[in-house]
């Protein structure tokens, strides 16, 4: 016999009434104590306690989803963007540094065991304003790890027309921004999902790495190995 179930019922008191009819119509036999104290009510109000929750977040998330009743900040931008408008967000201003170095001649070359390797996170200042690069410079590399060519080598000449030496410029994009490390020492209690941590800044334009570490008694800040890891092209990514 096919077993029928109401759908209308969503709030707890409507889905308990309707268990109660569903087991008193189907089985009779094996539950018949509708005593509020008995086991067998506590499943049936608990099914009906969840019954409620899940309407309440579907007619929630519905909700979220029509703009004249939407709550969320972020639905309403979400919405926005879906019918085209342009919403903007916090953007750095960028510009272009060029990075120089010299090293010594080898042979009718520049010797390349020279050339250095800066981090991402080298910081420049201009204007007033703090400047990063966000990815590392090789001198050794004609290229950007973008695959953009981005190196100028200059010999530089004596009296003699000799040369002594060479410069090496590498021109690379810097952003307008200053990265922080925010420590958080995670107790047992935090252990649960979707869990939250509220950054202390609010101008904060992006989140580049998050780690975990073992124990509590860190007082250095992790190392740029620690933040990122190299793949065997050569492009780091964040653990």
């Amino acid at each position: 016999m096919a077993k029928k179930i109401n759908y209308y019922a969503r709030n707890f008191a409507d889905v308990r009434t309707e268990l109660l009819s569903f087991v008193r119509q189907y089985y009779p036999d094996i539950f018949n104590d509708y005593n509020d104290a008995s086991v067998g009510m506590m499943l049936l109000e608990l099914n009906a306690a969840v019954g409620d929750m899940l309407s309440f977040h579907t007619d929630r998330m519905f909700q979220e989803t029509q703009i004249d009743f939407a709550q969320e900040r972020n639905s309403i931008l979400s919405m926005a963007r879906t019918f085209g408008l342009k919403v903007p967000g916090k953007r750095p201003s960028v510009t272009i540094c060029d990075f120089s170095v010299t090293v010594p001649v080898l042979g009718d070359t520049f010797d390349i065991s020279y050339c250095p390797i800066i981090d991402r996170g080298c910081q420049v200042s201009g204007a007033g304003k703090i400047f990063e690069t966000m990815d590392e410079i090789d001198f050794s590399s004609p290229f950007t790890t973008g695959g953009i060519p981005n190196r100028l080598v200059l010999p530089n000449l004596d009296n003699n027309g000799n040369v002594i030496n060479y410069t090496i410029t590498k021109r690379e994009m810097v952003v307008n921004g200053l990265t922080k490390i925010f420590k958080r020492t995670i107790s047992s209690s935090d252990v649960k999902p979707f869990f939250e941590v509220i950054l202390p800044d609010d101008n904060v334009l992006s989140i580049n790495s998050i780690i975990t570490l073992d124990g509590t008694n860190y007082s250095n800040n992790p190392t740029n190995a620690q933040f990122y890891m190299k793949t065997l092209d050569g492009m780091k990514l964040t653990p």
